[in-house]
């Protein structure tokens, strides 16, 4: 991993950690310190590491600046052990003390499996409850069991320190846990696999995720970081890999702890940073990241994770993605295209059946950019690799749409159009490149959602860079456009059986922001009537509904019922349909 690029990010990271906040924290503190030239990148990184573990092993300049809970702290003692080599005598001795065991822990309890020691004490500053630790010591065996016995990862090596188990030391942190790689332990299959252990928070008080759940979902992430590390260190690959390790890791703890859901803290930042390179690591954004091996699992299976690892042990990280991607037919690129398509069903618009199977529990996008059409209008943006932009197309009329891009390198490039009538069913479009895509009968009753995706593959560790996009978009007339009431569904209307009840299509042509919704027998008696308001004036396609009941809510008998739309002050041809019970 090249130094240059660790300094850049740890800058940012700092300050995307603490900006808000209205009191200098330590990590902000050392950001200034360390641009402003007061400090060296390895005391930078070392004072972090040190400030997690216990202030008072920091400088006492430092000792008093406040600091909030992290997952840092895994990134972190990756950095400081990639910065050893060329470090003159006294950072060796700190970095050496950042990445040290602690020695202050006096007991120690080996788990019921005989696989993991808990170092911990139940004295002073880091005292531990004793059922705490017993907690702690099932957790990793139950991530152990998942790991190694159900999905077939490889057991990490042993460091032999303090005997064969790995250990796990419990103590008072301002982090959930992390994991430092110690030795190399090379083996045929994994080359570049080192020893780790493990340091967790010794309450998890202060937690997003407080108690057994912080602890349950922090035994699975932190076990997987030791299997990582057993199998390849971040620090032997050329090119940033810290955001996989996190985001594989978190994806593991929803795999272990469905019910736990500490990750969905992550995706108010990562879905609206969607603008922001896949790759990046700041504390936030990497744990989001997960989503991506959320889709990918739900449709290749868990297996394919143990693949991307095993691949990664030998490869680069994204022609080690690409290499096991190609097995199922697919890509990089395809498959970081239709993530950003899946990251559009959430929340309200959550689709469990064909995208996130939590995805009604996820923040909604936000559009980037609200683009008006009524005839022609070209707009443009730039986005960086492995990053998307989002913009919502307003047509003002009806006609057909055609979408024209623009791209520099056209294979750099995928785009996605998403149109969503109202109350019905979206429509996914994927096109790769400079292909035109053409949308016919469309209205301003359509939510139209354009994403541009940038599938470059990384080359090196610039993740500032930025390519440049460009769309046109023409509305045309289109025949057949015609007032009325375009379809009522399911006809004939079985209210025991379709329970979203009966939908009646209507198109306008004239702008207005009200209508009316009548229901009539074939005597012409009105036995429903329904005012539906707009915000502002409108027209387009509207999808009506009504479930089957009069306005004191009885139920209306089998029949011969007549749907009559007034808008405004204009009546629009009725329409006939039948009821049975």
């Amino acid at each position: 991993m090249k130094i240059g690029f660790v300094i850049f990010f740890c800058c940012i990271l700092a300050f995307t950690a603490w900006a808000g906040t209205h009191q200098t924290t330590l990590s902000a503190q050392l950001a200034d310190d360390y641009e402003n030239g007061l400090i060296t990148v390895r005391e930078y990184i070392a004072y972090q590491l040190l400030g997690i573990r216990q202030s008072s092993l920091l400088p006492p300049g430092y000792q008093s600046y406040p600091q909030e809970t992290t997952r840092l702290g895994t990134g972190l003692a990756g950095e400081a052990f990639s910065l050893l080599p060329g470090a003159n005598p006294q950072e060796y001795s700190l970095l050496s003390r950042a990445l040290s065991r602690p020695t202050d822990l006096d007991q120690s309890f080996v788990s019921e499996t005989g696989l993991f020691r808990i170092h911990y004490t139940l004295q002073g500053y880091n005292a531990s409850a004793d059922t705490f630790i017993i907690h702690a010591a099932n957790c990793f065996d139950d991530a152990y069991r998942l790991l190694v016995d159900q999905l077939g990862f490889p057991a990490p090596p042993s460091d032999e320190v303090d005997g064969p188990e790995w250990d796990v030391y419990v103590h008072n942190i301002v982090d959930y846990g992390y994991s430092t790689p110690e030795n190399q332990a090379s083996t045929a299959l994994y080359p570049d696999g080192f020893t780790s252990f493990v340091q967790i928070d010794n309450d998890f008080i202060s937690t997003y995720t407080p108690g057994l759940d912080g602890l349950r979902v922090t035994a699975a992430h932190e076990f997987f970081h030791m299997v990582q590390i057993g199998m390849r260190n971040f620090s032997t690959s050329e090119l940033d890999s810290r955001w996989f390790f996190e985001a594989t890791a978190t994806w593991l703890e929803d795999v272990a702890y469905d019910d736990v859901n500490d990750y969905i803290q992550y995706l108010p930042h990562y879905l609206s940073n969607l603008h922001r390179s896949l790759r990046v690591y700041n504390g936030l954004h990497e744990y989001g990241a997960a989503l991506y091996f959320h889709m990918l699992t739900q449709k290749y299976g868990q297996a394919i994770v143990l693949q991307f690892w095993q691949e990664f042990a030998h490869r680069e990280l994204y022609t080690a993605l690409d290499a096991v991607l190609n097995r199922y037919s697919s890509s990089m690129a395809l498959e970081f295209a239709d993530h950003m398509v899946w990251n559009y069903f959430s929340g309200d618009r959550a689709d469990p059946a064909h995208y996130y199977e939590e995805g009604a529990s996820y923040p909604m996008i936000e559009p980037h950019l609200v683009q008006e059409l009524e005839k022609t209008v070209g707009f443009s943006d730039e986005t960086q690799l492995l990053s998307a932009r989002y913009t919502r197309i307003q047509p003002a009329g009806f006609g057909n749409l055609s979408i024209l891009p623009e791209f520099s390198i056209p294979t750099d490039w995928s785009y996605a159009t998403i149109v969503q009538p109202q109350g019905l069913t979206a429509d996914v479009i994927r096109t790769s490149g400079s292909t035109t895509t053409m949308l016919s009968d469309v209205s301003a009753a359509h939510y139209i959602l354009l994403i541009a995706v940038n599938v470059a593959i990384p080359q090196n560790d610039m993740t500032s860079k930025v390519e440049k996009y460009q769309f046109t978009l023409n509305m045309g007339e289109a025949d057949g456009f015609r007032e009325g009431i375009k379809q009522i569904f399911p006809n004939p209307y079985y209210p025991e059986q379709h329970s979203s009840g009966l939908r009646i299509d209507v198109r306008l042509l004239d702008k207005t922001d009200k209508i009316t919704l009548y229901i009539l027998n074939e005597g012409a008696h009105v036995l429903y009537q329904r005012d539906i308001e707009f915000n502002t004036e409108r027209n387009g396609d509207i999808s009506l509904f009504w479930d089957g009941r009069t306005e004191s809510a009885e139920l209306v008998p089998s029949g011969i019922y007549f749907v009559y739309i007034k808008s405004g002050k204009k009546g629009i041809t009725a329409a006939k349909f039948a009821l049975i019970r």
